[in-house]
Order: C-alpha cells, then structure tokens, then sequence
C-alpha cells in the first residue's frame, strides 16, 4: 500500500452576464447572455494523480416580438463551447463539443380562447462528427368558455425521422442522451 498527498481541492470560477434592451419602435426586446466556467479539481486514475481543467462557454441570445395583441414571436440562438484538458500532462481530453440550437416559435391568438403555435428548432453538435437536426412542430389550440377545459391538436415532428446523440462534458464526466424522433405524430 501507498499513500499519495495532494491538495484535495475543487476550484470552480464562474462569470454571468446578462444584457437586455427594450425596442420600442419594432416593440421588441432583445436579451444576451453570457455564461463561462472553469474547473479544476484533481482525480486518481489508474493510480496516478491527475489534474483536469475544463472550460465552458455558453453565449445566448433571446429576441422577442410582439407587434400586434394577437402575435408573437421569440427567436433565440444558443453556442455552447467545452473542452477539457489533463494539466498534469497538458494533454486535451477528448474533443471540444460545440453545440449551436436555434430555436423559433411564433404565436397567432385567432380570439381569447383559440390560438395556433408553430415551433421550430435546429441543433447542430459537433464533437466526432457533425449532427444536424431540424424539428417543426405545429400546434392548435382552443379554451371552452367556464369550463377549464381545453381541445387541442398537436402535429410533432413535421418534416423528418432522425436518430441522433446528445453529448455533453464537464470535466472527465461525459454523459450521451440516445434520441429517437419519430416521425410525423398527430395528436
């Protein structure tokens, strides 16, 4: 048996930002955010100390709309950067992950108790290699009069059937989510 000392320490620096400004003429408001992290911590692995360090930057932007009393819209767009890194031997770990999601979803209120939504959402991973997804969801909706009870109907998934992988990393944790989308679902 042997014993290894080591500074038993977690170091974790984060930075929020977040910047928003009111639109008047287009009657619109416009949000961007920031986050970054850094992360470092020691591990024991195959009986020898490792230092990893991980950085992650995540920027996102937010517009919403709403010209008319019966119409809105929101547009976003989200980049996502992680790596990480082995100090011990200056080494990376595994690949950069970049996700990009862009996301649109508009509202159309026909009256106070109707109305239809249309979302869509484009992902795009790269890591190993380069996902591309694009979903289109449609939705209609109406609200009876004194009776909380709604009636809708949902199309999911318009245009495509995909199987893709999400992955994602802080520091030598990696978790993959397996997704099936199925195809044209009317609800």
């Amino acid at each position: 048996n042997m014993q290894q000392s080591f500074a038993n320490i977690t170091q974790r620096l984060m930075l929020l930002s977040n910047l928003s400004k009111y639109i008047f003429p287009l009657k619109a408001n416009l949000r961007l955010n920031y986050s970054g992290t850094a992360l470092n911590y020691f591990q024991v692995q195959n009986n020898q100390i490792n230092h990893p360090s991980s950085l992650t930057h995540s920027t996102t932007l937010i517009m919403t709309v709403k010209p008319k009393s019966y119409f809105n819209s929101e547009f976003s767009i989200n980049y996502v950067v992680a790596s990480t890194k082995n100090k011990s031997n200056n080494s990376a770990i595994g690949r950069p992950i970049n996700i990009l999601t862009t996301t649109f979803i508009s509202t159309y209120n026909f009256t106070n108790s109707t109305f239809m939504q249309i979302e869509g959402n484009y992902v795009s991973q790269k890591s190993n290699k380069v996902n591309n997804i694009f979903l289109l969801d449609m939705r209609l909706n109406h609200t009876i009069a004194k009776s909380k009870t709604d009636i809708g109907i949902k199309v999911v998934n318009i245009f495509n059937q995909t199987r893709f992988l999400i992955n994602s990393i802080e520091g030598l944790q990696v978790s993959t989510n397996d997704y099936w989308v199925r195809p044209f679902t009317f609800l």
